[in-house]
């Protein structure tokens, strides 16, 4: 019902879906638990949401300015005005972005930027790449090191000492470099808590990815099978050549493969009690970062001329597929790290 309801309220939105409507419609407040503000809390609770967007071909940023977020504060303990951030973000009428990474993109924990205690609070200094939907954002979540703890802080992003800097290379994804100068911050947690945090908002982001690859994969082999059931060449379908069949076949093939894995992350992220869920996750990065990537090129061959086209959904849809590979690091990292946590090193 969600996913149903989720992907009429996208056909209707025009291309276009305000941030505060998100909330409106609890996509949002899924994210999270009852016991955190929301009404949901687990990955399987947000799967329709992001596939429905996937499916769509609207480049909404979800898994960047609502999951990670979210997946974040809902594992740190209590600090300052906890509840009333997460109500905020529940609510959508405040939009916050995770100012992380620095130079390592795939978002394993680093800190250079630092924190300095001060009788009147904590001053963060430093440079961060990369950070999704700066320019939008009302509150920062960043990592800074203090001492040589790894920590997460609270930045108003209009602080006088808070420089955002669009980038102008990215259309499908917007992020921009944001410098701090001797900023306030709050502190929000530190040390294990801090790398606690890190390591299942991310996983709750990564899997938002996967869903919105294995949404929009299945709208293209969708799209594709009926373009050749009713496109006609020397007076029959397309669908009649046998090797156009198998093609299609290799595309469900992949498709299947790819929401399997999703779904097993998913259980294990929600109910796994050790950090299997780990493996499972970057087994399915992978795994749906090259399945993704040869639906998408399979969709666009077999569309032709048409499959190129920038009005056309199958050409924007395989854009953003190869976009998703690449967030949170590719299919080469995620292999390497399935296979390191395998053996234990």
């Amino acid at each position: 019902m969600l996913l149903e309801s989720a992907a009429r309220f996208l056909r209707s939105s025009g291309g276009t879906v305000r941030w505060a409507e998100m909330g409106e419609l609890g996509w949002i407040g899924a994210a999270l638990s009852e016991g955190n503000g929301g009404f949901g809390g687990r990955a399987a609770d947000v799967l329709p949401i992001c596939e429905a967007i996937g499916a769509s071909g609207i480049a909404i940023p979800y898994f960047s300015s609502a999951l990670l977020p979210a997946g974040l504060l809902a594992e740190t303990p209590p600090f300052q005005a906890r509840s009333e951030v997460l109500r905020n973000i529940v609510s959508g009428l405040t939009r916050f972005s995770v100012a992380h990474t620095e130079k390592n993109l795939n978002f394993a924990a680093e800190a250079p930027l630092t924190a300095a205690r001060e009788a009147n609070g904590v001053r963060l200094s430093g440079e961060k790449h990369r950070v999704w939907d700066a320019a939008e954002a009302d509150m920062l979540i960043v990592s800074a090191g203090n001492a040589g703890r790894f920590g997460w802080y609270l930045v108003n992003a209009r602080d006088s000492g808070v420089h955002i800097q669009p980038a102008h290379v990215d259309r499908d994804m917007g992020w921009a470099t944001v410098r701090f100068s001797d900023s306030p911050a709050v502190e929000i947690c530190c040390d294990e808590d801090a790398h606690h945090a890190l390591d299942r908002g991310t996983g709750l982001a990564m899997i938002g990815v996967l869903a919105e690859s294995v949404g929009c994969m299945g709208a293209l082999f969708d799209i594709t099978r009926e373009w050749l059931v009713t496109r006609r060449q020397f007076g029959r379908p397309l669908a009649e050549n046998q090797v156009l069949q198998h093609r299609l076949v290799d595309m469900f093939i992949a498709l299947e493969e790819s929401r399997s894995m999703l779904n097993l992350a998913v259980h294990l992220y929600d109910h796994g009690r050790t950090s299997g869920w780990r493996a499972a996750l970057h087994a399915a990065k992978a795994h749906i970062a090259n399945s993704a990537r040869f639906v998408g090129q399979q969709a666009v061959h077999l569309h032709g001329a048409m499959g190129l086209t920038e009005e056309g959904f199958v050409g924007r849809a395989y854009r953003r597929l190869e976009v998703l590979g690449a967030v949170f690091g590719g299919a080469d990292f995620h292999t390497w790290s399935y296979v390191a946590g395998s053996s234990g090193a």
